[in-house]
């Protein structure tokens, strides 16, 4: 079966596609980011940019937004996703974040793509065992567990020496969802 991990923000959603026949190891899946820098929108190896799209209003960001992630799984054969849940601490706008998250659920539903969610807190519990974990902790335990021989960094050819630049923290984020799912074997419940 094919699964996804979604880390879905406003400005950097990440995600991570597996194939449950195969070890969850950082070779064996394909990494996806939305960026506004064009020099990042494009495939190095198994992670891939994509430039985000342009919008007028709104309700156009998120259709585009979702579009182009659905038009990313339905061509790789997702069947199941797990979508990193709201965060209840979130500030600003979170009523454009339901919005956001909204459409995407409503388009995987229509394509009949299950969809399953996790609390951030989850998330970090099952990557670190701290569910109050940082995004160093998460980035740690990341390149401890991933099979990633370079950092996320030198393979997109980000030039900073932050660690959770946009998108990495992202891509991150979606890889820890995507191995709690893998994990879980709740993809295995259908």
């Amino acid at each position: 079966m094919i699964i996804a991990g979604i880390d879905y923000s406003m400005t950097s959603p990440g995600m991570t596609i597996a194939d449950t026949k195969k070890p969850f190891v950082f070779q064996n899946v394909h990494m996806f980011y939305l960026t506004d820098k064009t020099s990042l929108a494009k495939s190095f190896g198994n992670v891939h940019g994509f430039k985000y799209p342009e919008w007028t209003c709104p309700e156009e960001r998120y259709f585009k937004v979702a579009s182009q992630f659905m038009e990313i799984m339905k061509k790789l054969g997702v069947e199941q996703v797990m979508i990193e849940s709201y965060s209840y601490g979130s500030v600003g706008n979170t009523l454009n974040l339901a919005e956001n998250m909204s459409v995407l659920k409503l388009m995987l539903w229509q394509a009949g793509v299950r969809c399953h969610t996790m609390a951030p807190s989850s998330v970090k519990k099952k990557a670190t065992g701290n569910g109050r974990a940082d995004k160093a902790e998460m980035i740690k335990k990341f390149y401890e567990t991933s099979g990633c021989t370079k950092t996320i960094n030198e393979v997109i050819g980000l030039k900073s020496d932050k660690i959770d630049a946009k998108p990495i923290d992202d891509l991150i984020d979606a890889w820890h969802l995507a191995k709690a799912f893998y994990d879980s074997n709740l993809w295995k419940t259908e």
